[in-house]
């Protein structure tokens, strides 16, 4: 049990006479008692950690999926209301790691038996979930169409003859590449094109029919038809491919592209992986998923990007869904195969259109760059575009929120007691830092009782914060000369209706937070789980927050068309991932633990968002000094804003890192200079022991950023071909010239 004072009344007068030219307005609640408040923790059942040794257990586990409070801080947390779909995973090699509640669907299987003529495709029966095998087993397709193979102990593919005339392709492991370099090789590395050959549509039966090159045709625009569809496969562009369908039966998904053979071979495989588009990012071992084990999750929502990355710092391919408006897809990946799925009925007569970024990338990390940094312009550099061209770039960001460093988080439904004097110790310290406070849990009583939580449906503020509560938002932020924000907590509701199109969906969410307004004082406004979840089209969610939602918003996790601030907490926990395969950093990855968070992929593509970054979404184990400030340092090097817990700010040892950030950061006017995220692009030599990122500020300066945690002197980097030595200091902020 952690206890917490509050100091008399006549002691805070005067620090409070002291500092008043500072600009700092202190608040104190009408009914305050002087007595010393005490932070009570409510025991329950120890629970094991959902992230790390299986073994470690914590005496005061949490009620909700964001942090704990400023009455008892929670070491362990359950299951949460942050990111779907429910069981998402990171399961071992031969584990289900699945996107819905359904079985996972092995989608090469026996082949039908049954020669056609349609020709250049390929028949697969219904599927069948236990039809896994071993990555390495030799399995392949010619794209001849002859005949399958399998390991003989598989059930996976049984020889036989494929329901194929197709006879041009060759059948290599790599995909044939085009010879035009499309990057400007003095900033090194370059991209190649990648034949598109193949995709594959399924039947509302369950049966997949592949369709491969025609022998002859064009490897630039070739087309094939039979009595299921008429399809037309051409070059849009250096690296844009498109698909486009007329169906001549009922189509229930298309996958574009299909990948007939691996694509890499097999000896490369284990120097290769995957770069994710979960939460901010992850970095998984190429074999993480067996040869036809798809999984994947969707986009938009679990996926922020529709993007995927295979190989390492110096070759890789990238594959991305080029749609404008963008469509609904599964991001899906199984053994060295990408492949886009998406679950549009097609009916008879109709035609649908499919996008395809797909090029191979040469990095050259002796000069900085890496394959993926390669892969993320490519896409960019499209999106980019076709925002401007919607209306959605540039995003206009409120003045505030862009020169903030953030939040003060507090959970009120993890109190067991509310005590409104604790909130105003808080606010009275930290209110110059963090003139900005989001609440969790206001419609809920003490989450620890059933029905409880931080993330109810429900508008109403529950009568246990009434009038203090209100009475101290009303205070702080009718503070005179002073722009102060408070924010509740929000959400939609989670439905098979599209959000934007469904009037009745979108009005209760309108309300819920012009009722935060109007009743409860607030000025900032916080949508959950928004990024997390799919929620409908796309275009439609992305016009509703520029045109229809406050300015003054941020939602949970990341989308790159949304035009909005993302909470972004939980990225590095995996958002609890409930198993041992997720691994700490990159360089822990192993056989054991497959998958590792990857940041700088969501913060490379999202270059120049607003970002929140901290304790949400299991991310407090990693915050503060048990953790050596990991969180912390994590959002400095990207960037990011802080989502720092109410608790927290009153434990001075785990506020150390947090203190060094802001004031490096003020030192420099960080925020007026509205950097760039550049990643590690164009760093080279850099010492052992730190971590440089580099930004361009709006005047196009360097600005690199140094995580110097285990200290010492001597440790340098180089970037244009100038060497730059690290200054003293942990955490500093290094300007090029």
């Amino acid at each position: 049990m952690k206890f917490y004072k509050i100091v008399d009344m006549a002691a805070i007068l005067m620090v409070a006479a002291f500092l008043g030219s500072a600009g700092l307005v202190f608040f104190y609640p009408e009914d305050v008692h002087l007595a010393s408040v005490s932070a009570v923790s409510h025991p329950v059942k120890a629970e094991p950690s959902s992230f790390g040794k299986a073994d470690t257990v914590f005496s005061e586990p949490s009620v909700d999926s964001h942090t704990a409070v400023f009455a008892s801080r929670a070491e362990g947390y359950f299951s949460s209301e942050s990111i779907g779909p429910e069981d998402v995973s990171i399961g071992s090699s031969g584990d289900a790691f699945r996107a819905d509640a359904k079985s996972q669907t092995v989608l090469m299987q026996e082949l039908s038996g049954q020669s056609g003529s349609d020709e250049g495709s390929v028949l697969i029966s219904a599927p069948n979930p236990s039809g896994n095998t071993d990555t390495n087993t030799g399995s392949s397709l010619n794209n001849t169409g002859s005949s399958l193979t399998a390991d003989p102990e598989s059930n996976l593919l049984s020889s036989g003859t494929a329901d194929t005339n197709s006879s041009g392709s060759s059948g290599a492991a790599f995909p044939q590449i085009e010879s035009g370099i499309l990057q400007d090789e003095a900033a090194g590395g370059f991209i190649e094109s990648l034949d598109c050959n193949s995709f594959a549509v399924e039947l509302p039966g369950g049966q997949i029919k592949i369709y491969i090159r025609p022998s002859g045709s064009s490897p630039d625009d070739w087309k094939i038809q039979d009595s299921v569809l008429q399809a037309r496969v051409r070059r849009d562009g250096e690296v844009t491919w498109l698909l486009e369908v007329k169906a001549g039966r009922a189509l229930s998904k298309v996958w574009f592209p299909w990948c007939v053979n691996p694509l890499v071979d097999s000896y490369k495989a284990g120097t290769y992986f995957l770069y994710y588009p979960y939460l901010l990012g992850t970095l998984s071992r190429s074999d993480f998923r067996k040869e036809w084990e798809w999984w994947g999750v969707i986009y938009p929502g679990t996926a922020f990007a529709p993007l995927m990355i295979l190989g390492n710092a110096e070759e890789g391919l990238m594959a991305a869904a080029a749609n404008w408006p963008p469509k609904k897809t599964k991001v899906n990946y199984s053994y060295l195969r990408m492949s886009f799925v998406y679950e549009e009925i097609i009916a008879p007569s109709e035609t649908a259109v499919f996008g395809l970024l797909y090029c191979r990338l040469k990095g050259e990390p002796a000069r900085g760059v890496q394959a993926w940094h390669l892969g993320v312009d490519v896409y960019r550099n499209w999106l980019d575009e076709q925002m401007r061209s919607a209306g959605l770039l540039p995003i206009d960001y409120p003045a505030w929120m862009k020169q903030t460093e953030g939040f003060i988080n507090v959970q009120l439904q993890n109190s067991l007691t509310f005590n409104v004097a604790e909130l105003y110790a808080v606010w009275n310290r930290w209110q110059l830092t963090f003139p900005w406070v989001q609440f969790w849990g206001q419609m809920s009583d003490y989450g620890g009782q059933k029905g409880g939580g931080c993330c109810l449906e429900k508008m109403d503020v529950h009568s246990r914060y009434r009038p203090e509560l209100i009475r101290f938002v009303r205070n702080i932020t009718s503070i005179p000369g002073r722009d102060v924000h408070v924010g509740y907590y929000a959400r939609p509701l989670e439905s098979d209706t599209d959000l934007a199109a469904n009037l009745s969906e979108r009005t209760r969410l309108l309300n819920w937070l012009r009722k935060n307004q109007t009743e409860y004082y607030a000025n900032a406004f916080y949508v959950d789980v928004l990024g997390a979840r799919y929620f409908g089209d796309a275009l439609g969610i992305a016009n509703l927050l520029k045109t229809e939602l406050p300015q003054d918003l941020f939602i949970e996790y990341a989308v790159d068309v949304y035009p909005a601030a993302f909470l972004v907490s939980g990225s590095l926990a995996g958002n609890q991932v409930k198993d041992s395969d997720w691994a700490k950093t990159p360089k822990q990855i192993t056989y054991m633990k497959r998958t590792a968070p990857f940041p700088s992929l969501g913060r490379y593509l999202l270059s120049d968002r607003l970002l929140l970054m901290g304790e949400s979404n299991g991310d407090h184990m990693f915050w503060g000094s048990k953790a050596d400030y990991w969180t912390e340092r994590q959002a400095f090097l990207l960037g990011a804003k802080f989502d720092v817990t109410s608790y927290t700010l009153m434990n001075p040892e785990n506020t150390l890192a947090l203190e060094q950030i802001v004031a490096e950061r003020k030192r420099l006017s960080w925020w007026q200079r509205e950097p760039v995220y550049w990643d590690t692009k164009g760093l080279t030599d850099i010492s052992a022991g730190i971590d440089v990122r580099r930004y361009k500020d709006k005047n196009g300066k360097d600005l690199f950023v140094i995580d110097n945690w285990p200290g010492g002197a001597g440790k340098r980097f180089s970037c244009g071909g100038k060497t730059f030595n690290v200054p003293p200091g942990r955490l500093v902020i290094l300007e090029g010239d």
